[in-house]
């Protein structure tokens, strides 16, 4: 237990940093300086003592917070660029300004008369007497006329107003039947030389891959084709080229 406790207290401890700086490396960005060497001082240059003085506090005597402008200042007089770019930026040409509220009516509106047919448009919807309303957030029921009811719907209407019959999925045989023409019928020849597999050419039928036909050998390359063909040329530099010149 005590050979435990000395091997936990020895890797508990903190491993001693050996600084070492070869002699030899010295720094790139000032040659002049050896490398620091460990024991040594700090010691900071006049500048770092400089900025590290903190800022000295000089109390204010402005009584007032708007600073004073001198005459000079008042009586200077701007320039032609000065006065340009304080002169405000012009509205755009399909600049609208704001209506006047309330908007004003026009006299020839004033004067103006309704027509028969906006006054007839403008008296409210006439409601049957007997029209069923069953509260303040919900439309009115119309009833609907006689003559509504007492029309007959064609064979059509009455067609596609029928319901659609119920068919179950559960109820189909898991075994589809197949129809006495299916049975009945037969394949053309089209049909049955498209049902056959795709028959591979093999080595032992005397097929020989690497035999070139006698039309692809007389046959010539285009001007384009043998321009194509030829491999790209090389970039040399210029150097490289006054070389092998000489």
């Amino acid at each position: 237990m005590v050979k435990e406790q000395d091997r936990i207290s020895q890797l508990a401890t903190p491993r001693n940093r050996t600084y070492y700086y070869a002699n030899h490396k010295e720094s790139v960005y000032m040659p002049d300086r050896q490398p620091w060497q460990p024991g040594g001082g700090f010691a900071t240059s006049e500048r770092l003592d400089i900025l590290a003085k903190p800022k000295r506090y000089t109390p204010s005597t402005r009584q007032n917070p708007q600073w004073p402008v001198s005459n000079s200042a008042k009586a200077a007089e701007p320039s032609e660029r000065v006065t340009l770019l304080a002169s405000p930026k012009p509205l755009h040409r399909e600049y609208t300004p704001l209506r006047q509220l309330p908007t004003p009516v026009p006299e020839t509106a004033r004067k103006a008369t309704a027509s028969p047919r906006i006054c007839d448009m403008s008296k409210p919807k006439k409601r049957l007497p007997d029209t069923i309303d069953y509260g303040p957030f919900e439309q009115p029921i119309w009833c609907v006329s006689p003559t509504a009811k007492a029309v007959n719907s064609s064979e059509r209407v009455a067609y596609l107003a029928s319901p659609k019959p119920y068919q179950s999925i559960f109820d189909r045989d898991p075994q589809t039947e197949v129809s006495d023409a299916a049975k009945r019928g037969y394949a053309t020849v089209r049909v049955q030389n498209l049902a056959k597999h795709k028959r591979k050419i093999d080595v032992n039928d005397g097929y020989d891959f690497y035999i070139v036909s006698a039309a692809a050998r007389s046959h010539r390359a285009s001007v384009r084709l043998a321009e194509l063909a030829n491999p790209n040329p090389r970039r040399i530099r210029q150097k490289y080229a006054i070389a092998k010149a000489n």
